[in-house]
């Protein structure tokens, strides 16, 4: 199942996060890049924001095009475990797949800015095997017209998976209501709470300067 599609969704990283947080499941995120390339990543764990790499062994990247490349995690002495990281408010924001021991050096870098749909690519890494991923890439850097993430498993085991996500949602917006001292104009300064957590109430407005309109309560 499509848990996330730029073409649906829109080119957001606010929007893809909103999508994949609380997925109770493994993922594969897939990119294709303006030149034909197709890589991506095999995730075994469910995504969520921390501040450093987790993960398991069962990640892996892979390319399907121009030429068909798997990059299973390195073994032996100096082998690192990065396999996966998000981030929305930390120094190195976004998404990345494997690295060398910093997210600035990740294999994959999916950054929170996707206006100009670019994602950086690394041909290799200690924690993932090496491979040219995205042949097309200049300078590491590789436009991207789409970009998706599908959950992996059978009808059962991807319906949990959404029930999941819903009740997280439902959690987030919880915590939001319960915080009745919050100062609403800084909760809306968040690009990703106003987005993860209030993204039906917005999903109208034109850009980011009308979140940040007064906010007036309603009187009691």
């Amino acid at each position: 199942r499509r848990v996330y599609g730029s073409g649906v969704d829109g080119f957001s990283f606010f929007r893809l996060c909103h999508q994949i947080l609380g997925w109770n499941g493994p993922t594969i995120l897939l990119l294709k890049a303006s030149k034909g390339d197709v890589f991506g990543a095999y995730l075994d764990e469910p995504w969520r924001e921390w501040h450093t790499f987790y993960g398991g062994s069962g990640c892996f990247l892979f390319a399907l095009r121009p030429r068909l490349a798997v990059c299973r995690p390195r073994r032996g002495p100096g082998a690192r475990r990065d396999f996966m990281y998000l981030n929305t408010k930390g120094r190195a924001k976004g998404i990345r797949l494997g690295s060398s021991g910093d997210p600035d050096s990740a294999r994959i870098a999916v950054p929170d800015q996707l206006g100009d749909a670019t994602v950086a690519v690394r041909r290799s890494c200690l924690t993932f095997e090496s491979a040219d991923l995205a042949p097309s890439a200049l300078q590491g850097d590789v436009d991207i017209d789409a970009i998706e993430v599908w959950g992996v498993g059978d009808q059962a085991a991807i319906a949990e998976a959404a029930r999941a996500r819903d009740a997280d949602r439902q959690v987030r917006a919880e915590h939001v209501r319960k915080a009745g001292t919050v100062d609403k104009r800084k909760f809306l300064e968040s690009s990703f709470d106003r987005e993860h957590i209030l993204g039906k109430t917005f999903a109208n407005c034109a850009s980011d300067s009308e979140y940040r309109r007064p906010v007036r309560d309603r009187p009691s």
